[in-house]
């Protein structure tokens, strides 16, 4: 979540403005393979049959087939070694991710060959200024790339999982189904298993506006907000997480990211107007908002990290201070703090064991009653069809006797 938002928070870097910080990074932890085709323009462009444009698409799609490869060969020889029968879930949950994390930079690329920019009444390429609009070279990848990677990425795909789990909304507990497609509905509730493919939409809704509107600054702007307004309308009513702080969070980082774009746009207009004291306030304030947008995120990592290793860091830092000076009073605290959270830690533990262990018998005491009961009905339903039979049979010898 954290990486969707910091991703529409990063638009505000398009409104031809000047900002002293920037989130590039963005692009490199969300968009893995779209980073690595940038990083090989120096190699793909020595490649002088081919605009650099269409090569950075075919590019990304071979690395992520490569990605997916090497993957497959690299748990595919793992199993083999440990005797393991290949888990295909993994290869199918990998082909899911790749599809979710490179699906913006995908159709970001694929809309800047279908798109133009006029400049002095001369159209141009979107993604590349350099290149004239419509010339035939042109028109021909638009045919074979352009219009068939939009149909197949944003339309085709999306559509199918989304039958595929309409058709099987029911048994997506079951885990012959959900262990291969679980990626895609795993922190959403059951009514709606379908909120993924409602964010690769607003994902798709954000890159066409930034497409086509690139050149109206403002247009862009409120565009986008109501974009984001719509899609907060949506989860206020649907409520799609499981966990319900996350709903609250999810609301509230699009409202964070719609109040940025607003904010940004105004500072457009003042750059425009040379008022120069009012675009530095603007720009502290949508750091404040930056900052606040990952706080809560931040804060909820470190708290899961913080819980996880607290023992082991207490036990290092217990380790070095002994070896320093063993009688000091900060060993003795760190000593007695590491007694209790290893009482408290076999206590958590004792308690989970008999937990299971009464678990597991109240399950073995259904199982026998519910067999019990089976057996029962059983017996009693052979009784009957008995009674039955022969109440019939001594009806027909009353009808056979003269």
């Amino acid at each position: 979540m954290l990486l969707n938002y910091l991703w529409i928070f990063s638009v505000i870097f398009t409104f031809n403005t000047n900002f002293s910080f920037s989130l590039n990074f963005i692009e490199l932890t969300s968009n893995s393979s779209f980073y690595m085709a940038n990083n090989l323009d120096c190699y793909l462009s020595s490649m002088q049959n081919f605009e650099l444009i269409y090569i950075r698409i075919i590019a990304m799609l071979i690395l992520i087939a490569m990605q997916i490869l090497i993957i497959w060969i690299g748990f595919a020889f793992y199993a083999k070694c440990k005797n393991w029968t290949f888990n295909k879930s993994i290869i199918s949950n990998t082909l899911l991710y790749l599809y979710v994390s490179n699906y913006a930079a995908l159709i970001k690329q694929l809309c800047s060959i279908v798109s133009k920019r006029e400049i002095s009444t001369i159209s141009y390429i979107q993604g590349d200024v350099s290149l004239i609009y419509g010339t035939d070279n042109h028109m021909f990848w638009i045919i074979i790339l352009g219009i068939p990677g939009l149909g197949v990425i944003g339309v085709l795909i999306p559509f199918t999982l989304f039958v595929v789990m309409y058709m099987n909304r029911e048994q997506l507990d079951k885990i012959k189904l959900r262990r291969h497609i679980c990626y895609l509905f795993n922190e959403y509730n059951q009514e709606s298993y379908y909120w993924e493919q409602i964010k690769l939409s607003k994902k798709t809704i954000i890159i066409i506006i930034l497409t086509f509107f690139e050149s109206d600054v403002l247009l862009m702007a409120s565009l986008l907000g109501l974009c984001l307004l719509f899609y907060q309308l949506l989860a206020v009513k649907q409520k799609p997480y499981i966990i319900q702080s996350l709903n609250f969070l999810d609301i509230q980082t699009g409202q964070i990211c719609s109040i940025s774009i607003f904010i940004s746009a105004v500072k457009y207009v003042s750059e425009k107007g040379n008022v120069t004291a009012l675009s530095i306030v603007l720009q502290i304030f949508i750091i404040i908002l930056c900052i606040r947008l990952c706080y809560p995120f931040m804060m909820n990592i470190f708290r899961v990290y913080f819980k996880k290793y607290k023992l082991p860091f207490i036990e290092f830092v217990y380790k070095i201070l002994r070896t320093i000076k063993a009688d000091c009073f900060l060993s003795r605290y760190l000593n007695n703090q590491l007694r209790k959270l290893n009482n408290r830690e076999y206590r958590r533990k004792t308690n989970f064991a008999k937990l299971r262990n009464h678990l597991i018998q109240i399950s073995k005491l259904q199982i026998g009653h519910q067999k019990q009961m089976v057996s029962m009905m059983n017996s009693q339903s052979t009784i009957r069809y008995r009674q039955i039979v022969t109440i019939t049979d001594a009806e027909m010898n009353k009808l056979a006797s003269p």
